[in-house]
């Protein structure tokens, strides 16, 4: 796995200065200026990795209390619009001590190990399907921390917290019947999000036919065409992007893989696709080998975030969704995002190790 992870981190790190060094010049006056600040942003991340893959996971739930308390006071703090940041019109972020980070990356981390612990108890107590011991306390504290998430106006995000939940809680064992009216609630409300808010009609008429609003709301996604069909089998080659002069917008971020697809073509996008397939399969099976159900449980949880982000990314670059700000994991700039996804991967390496002393164990036992 943590061959896999450098070489998705040192492709992005690559096409984060392909795509973003002419908009960097023509704005800071150095072309290097994203490059070296995701540079730094590897740099936390390893730190963090390292550290969090060398505590034991189960011990992380005696952090609960203080992740959720920081988590929610975060998240409040955009509701409130208590130090916070907008980019591009959006209020995701917010700046401390000149520290500027987006908290909805943090409450998915937060959900997980919360989530994991929640029912791992109720599970090994038999109560997991029990209507007032184990789905209300389960349903109301995602409730709230995807609620959080949804008050800022951030889909993206309150649909991959939706998402690892229901992936956690069917790995788990929960009723189909559970399953269908939390299905039927959350596509109640997934809908009125939509027609409560017109800018997310008009993406999504934009996403049906991007031509009707060629240079509105369809903009994104005809230059992400454009960029991918540029790029043909073979692609441009490094460097050669035509795109990222100014006409594909997030080229560095959102839409990074369409300059992969347009400098390294077709063959390129496969790469990187059967890479992530690889690493996706090699975390769930760490996930289903854990030494214990919690170690199972929060370990299908990053798999299932990495999968609905990696997912969700393609899809908005090829036009197969609406155009959403979902980066690419590990390949997208982006601070909170880096840094919290490779704490995320230091948790299932923490997974695996503890198995690891598990079978060598054994095996010494079967020596003696």
């Amino acid at each position: 796995m943590s061959i896999l992870l450098v070489a998705l981190l040192s492709i992005g790190t690559c096409f984060i200065f392909s795509a973003s060094s002419i908009m960097a010049r023509e704005k800071y006056g150095n072309m290097m200026f994203f490059f070296d600040r995701q540079l730094m942003y590897l740099f936390l991340g390893a730190v963090v990795l390292l550290v969090i893959s060398k505590i034991r996971y189960q011990s992380l739930r005696g952090y609960i209390l203080l992740l959720n308390i920081v988590t929610i006071i975060l998240n409040l703090m955009i509701v409130f619009d208590i130090s916070a940041v907008s980019v591009n019109g959006a209020t995701r972020w917010i700046s401390l001590f000149g520290i500027q980070f987006q908290p909805s990356e943090i409450t998915k981390l937060t959900l997980i190990i919360t989530l994991g612990s929640m029912i791992d108890k109720r599970k090994r107590m038999g109560i997991l399907n029990d209507l007032y011991q184990g789905i209300i306390p389960i349903a109301m504290y995602c409730m709230l921390m995807i609620g959080l998430v949804f008050m800022q106006k951030h889909m993206s995000a309150a649909g991959v917290l939706i998402f690892i939940s229901a992936t956690m809680l069917i790995v788990a064992g929960l009723k189909r019947i559970y399953v269908l009216i939390a299905g039927g609630i959350i596509g109640t409300f997934a809908v009125l999000g939509v027609l409560l808010f017109p800018f997310r009609m008009l993406r999504l008429f934009s996403f049906l036919d991007p031509y009707k609003d060629a240079l509105g709301s369809g903009f994104h996604i005809i230059q992400s065409w454009r960029a991918l069909a540029g790029g043909g089998l073979n692609g441009l080659g490094l460097g050669m992007s035509r795109q990222k002069f100014e006409w594909l917008p997030e080229n560095h971020t959102d839409m990074i893989l369409a300059v992969i697809g347009e400098e390294w073509g077709f063959i390129g996008i496969l790469i990187l696709f059967s890479i992530f397939v690889w690493f996706l399969i090699r975390g769930l099976a760490i996930s289903l080998d854990a030494p214990d159900f919690y170690g199972t449980i929060i370990g299908t949880g990053i798999v299932s975030m990495l999968f609905f982000q990696i997912a969700i990314n393609i899809s908005v670059v090829t036009g197969m969704f609406p155009v959403t700000g979902m980066v690419l994991p590990f390949v997208s700039y982006g601070g909170t995002s880096t840094v919290m996804l490779m704490g995320a991967v230091g948790v299932l390496l923490n997974i695996a190790s503890q198995k690891g002393e598990i079978n060598s164990q054994k095996k010494k036992e079967l020596e003696n």
